[in-house]
């Protein structure tokens, strides 16, 4: 619901005209990486539960069924159908013929870039981000293209729990 919520703010700010709004949204992974992954190596059962009780389609589907939206058959339902439709999709792909080389960059890149469109007379085109790069920090400003030149050459520091946190605001 709280991604419902901040999306709901940020069109009704689009519409008064106040610009657009970058909505970062944290989900937390439930399943493994791969087949070859076993999460129990790295995360305690105790983590494992805890994530599947907090997972967002859960609760979304509980929130569902309890306010009369949806009966528990309908998506019981639903679920079967989505899970049919991936198989079919996936067995389908799987008895396809393999795709022809000269193929390979077919639809990875538009015929035509979009054209740049150029700010109003008078707008204001300033950036200014902070970036905490493990036990770094920078504080920039300036165009657009600066900040992230300057942005992406910061030091990273590769040392466990150095996450790079990054806001960028641009005006």
């Amino acid at each position: 619901m709280t991604c419902y919520v901040v999306s709901k703010e940020a069109v009704a700010r689009a519409r008064a005209g106040d610009g657009p709004t970058l909505i970062e949204c944290l989900v937390d992974r439930l399943g493994a990486h791969s087949s070859e992954d076993d999460q129990r190596r790295y995360r305690s059962q105790e983590e494992i539960d805890l994530l599947a009780q907090s997972d967002c389609l859960e609760r979304f589907k509980k929130q569902l069924i309890d306010e009369g939206v949806l009966k528990a058959k309908q998506v019981t339902e639903y679920e079967e159908q989505v899970k049919a439709e991936v198989a079919a999709a996936t067995t389908q792909g799987m008895q396809a013929d393999d795709p022809r080389p000269e193929d390979a960059l077919t639809n990875v890149y538009a015929i035509e870039a979009p054209k740049a469109i150029d700010p109003a007379a008078g707008a204001e085109t300033a950036a200014s981000a902070t970036a905490d790069v493990g036990p770094a920090a920078a504080v920039v400003g300036g165009s657009p293209t600066a900040v992230i030149s300057t942005l992406i050459r910061l030091p990273y520091s590769s040392e466990a729990n150095s996450p790079i946190t990054l806001r960028l605001s641009v005006r």
